[in-house]
């Protein structure tokens, strides 16, 4: 047994004691002892996780060589790159047709893995289209008039606007290295919801860009409650 596993086994072992004593829940124990090297790009660890509905059998098109308008070495570069630093996939796309499409390390066009924060900008639109759909009034709200968790605080100031540019002033603590950081618990936690809206704020809303992921978990709270919808329908 190595080092290494020696070390997880001993911190494995600590960790159950401290679980069954009501301190710590066992998923969160479970996913840090279990975290893999390459956490977003190995999708089936990651419990529980929804795939994004819909039929995506036909897939985007594709372009024809002769109809490339882009340098081949350039293409060749590019994918060059991104294989030398262990990518999954690279897709290109020019004039909504695809031009380059390429996977790795057992990945193909049917893989399903990780948004992580490309569904930031998913969520952005979702917003907006809440709001045009009249079950927000508007981005200037605070986010206290739909969350009655911040009521009584700081945070009653904050509005979605100040979510949606990452300004909302809300405590940063994304030490990774800490099990106990907001961040890690948002990741390795099994309530992901209740942990953003504990978050504390730290300074007046509107006056720093702090980028935080406490912002976009709480907007996806905010608007499963004000949709009666899972995120992902």
């Amino acid at each position: 047994m190595t080092l290494k596993k020696l070390i997880l086994w001993v911190l494995g072992f600590v960790f159950l004691i401290i679980a069954f004593t009501g301190f710590i829940n066992r998923t969160f124990i479970y996913r840090i002892v279990t975290y893999p090297d390459l956490p977003i790009t190995q999708s089936d660890w990651y419990k529980p996780m929804e795939t994004v509905a819909g039929d995506f059998s036909e897939g985007l098109p594709v372009s024809e060589p002769h109809a490339i308008q882009i340098s081949p070495k350039a293409l060749e570069a590019v994918a060059a790159y991104a294989r030398e630093r262990n990518s999954s996939a690279l897709l290109i796309m020019y004039n909504d047709t695809i031009i380059l499409e390429e996977y790795w390390r057992g990945h193909s066009r049917e893989s399903v893995t990780n948004s992580m924060s490309m569904a930031k900008s998913v969520l952005a639109l979702l917003i907006g289209i809440a709001i045009s759909e009249g079950h927000i009034d508007s981005e200037d709200d605070p986010v206290a008039k739909y969350l009655p968790e911040w009521r009584n605080d700081e945070r009653a100031n904050i509005t979605i606007k100040h979510l949606l540019q990452m300004a909302s002033g809300l405590r940063r603590y994304d030490d990774k290295n800490d099990p106990f950081s907001d961040l890690v618990q948002l990741y390795l936690g099994d309530d992901a919801a209740a942990t953003a809206l504990s978050v504390p704020a730290e300074i007046e809303p509107g006056t720093k860009f702090q980028y935080n992921n406490a912002n976009s978990q709480t907007l996806g709270v905010l608007l499963e409650r004000v949709t009666g919808k899972r995120y992902t329908e």
